[in-house]
């Protein structure tokens, strides 16, 4: 093959992957890697575990090509961040995007044991990439779309899924997953799965014509002259686990504490959890600041089917929307557990079409996206972002040789004060909370007795 015919063939792949840049997905905050581990015991050699991974991800990456791709941004400089895009990666052209790595001083049996802890799942050694918050230089090595790093321990098999998140958001890193737990089992995927999986998403969402008006999304804009970087104080990585007894309970209680005037809205167990997360925490924090002070909650939203019309599950691009609500301490440490999860659930049922169509026109009409981020307005010393997974069924999921997994948790990261997110639900029900708190917060819930009453801390 000649020079010219092979540059003529990269340019023919780029063209054709240039239908994966959706609009959400351009801004520049999302230069982070999503990431789950997955934890499986191991009773086959070695060898034929990887030959399964390597074919599951082979699979993959023939079927939906872009996943073998890199993401570049082009024609960023001043004030203009540029474009996101998918281009070819040679060597992922070739081999299936799998690092394996022997990792014999973990014990397996340790990590079940104590419930899978933070400080027992490094993200620097078990991961690919760094994790949200840290972002990635561009004189790095190639961001490749996507990655899966088998780390061999003692006993046991921790797979780690990598996701670059101008691509992909975790709803559709988690399908993803399942699709590759399919893949493992050898069944083929369907023309639904493959249809969605490869869809053009350059107008998955239909941008606002010139007579209809944006919103206000002032609280996710950030004032470029004003813009430095956030104050950050010293946190810590943990676990907390919410039994489904707990669950159970506190379900019971928000349903039983819903005020006569505030009926008529359902909400989900989420709802609860997140709401008492919420509460549990500003009261943790009226050490430090006034009651009257104002605490804010942003909460990551499933856009898929809130749109008209709404898009399938097995869409795996970026449609993530975010709720932000205003509260005092004193408001919100005094209100009772139902009639906050309704006020949760009211601010995602107030979400609309319209309004992700407006933050996407937002976003397309701003050359510099460095001033558009879901986090713009918030404090991290008092506030609180929260993304919940528990929704994913991953820990039901077969992966064919390597069969259910143990454990599905995100890794300790780099800390990143008042960042929540609560797990896919155990086999046995329960959720797991991964919170970064300072010392002196943790300190509070661990002597708080409605906090360690509905939880276990595992660290």
């Amino acid at each position: 093959m000649t020079t010219s015919h092979r540059h003529s063939i990269l340019e023919e792949m780029s063209d054709s992957l240039s239908q994966f840049q959706d609009v959400l997905g351009q801004m520049t905050f999302l230069k982070v890697y999503t990431q789950l581990c997955i934890g499986f015991p191991i009773a086959h050699s070695t060898e034929d575990v990887v030959a399964a991974i390597q074919k599951g991800a082979a699979k993959l990456t023939e079927t939906f090509p872009w996943l073998a791709g890199q993401v570049i941004n082009e024609g960023s400089g001043p004030g203009n961040s540029g474009l996101f895009k998918i281009i070819p990666y040679a060597k992922h052209q070739k081999n299936p995007p799998v690092i394996v790595k022997r990792l014999p001083n973990l014990d397996y049996q340790d990590i079940i044991e104590k419930k899978a802890p933070m400080s027992m799942l490094d993200g620097d050694i078990l991961a690919p990439r760094k994790g949200i918050p840290a972002s990635y230089g561009e004189n790095e090595e190639p961001a490749e779309v996507f990655s899966i790093q088998a780390n061999f321990i003692k006993g046991g098999l921790i797979l780690t899924f990598a996701g670059q998140h101008n691509v992909m958001d975790m709803n559709g890193q988690g399908h993803l997953i399942s699709l590759f737990a399919k893949a493992m089992r050898g069944e083929l995927f369907s023309e639904t799965e493959i249809k969605e999986g490869n869809r053009d998403r350059r107008n998955i969402i239909s941008l606002l014509k010139d007579d209809e008006p944006l919103l206000d999304h002032s609280f996710m804009q950030v004032d470029p002259s004003n813009a430095g970087p956030p104050e950050l104080h010293p946190a810590t990585w943990v676990y907390f686990r919410f039994s489904k007894a707990s669950l159970e309970t506190l379900k019971e209680e928000a349903q039983s504490s819903i005020s006569n005037n505030r009926t008529g809205s359902p909400f989900s167990i989420n709802d609860i959890v997140t709401a008492f997360v919420w509460q549990r925490i500003s009261a943790a924090r009226l050490a430090r600041f006034s009651p009257d002070e104002e605490t804010k909650l942003s909460r990551a939203v499933n856009g898929r089917s809130i749109l008209d019309p709404p898009l399938s599950s097995s869409y795996m691009g970026h449609c993530v929307t975010c709720t932000i609500t205003p509260l005092t301490l004193h408001e919100i440490t005094n209100a009772k557990l139902g009639d906050l999860s309704v006020l949760l659930r009211r601010e995602i049922s107030d979400i609309t079409s319209y309004s992700i169509r407006s933050i996407a026109t937002l976003v397309s009409r701003t050359p510099d996206k460095n001033t558009i981020s879901y986090a713009a307005k918030l404090t991290f010393s008092k506030d609180l972002m929260l993304s919940s997974w528990a929704h994913q069924r991953t820990e039901s999921l077969d992966f064919g040789p390597l069969g259910q997994p143990d454990f599905v948790k995100r890794q300790k990261f780099t800390p990143l004060e008042s960042l929540c997110y609560l797990m896919p639900r155990t086999r046995d029900g329960d959720i797991d909370l991964a919170t970064c708190l300072r010392e002196d917060d943790l300190a509070m819930l661990a002597n708080d007795k409605k906090w360690t009453e509905h939880t276990e801390y595992i660290g």
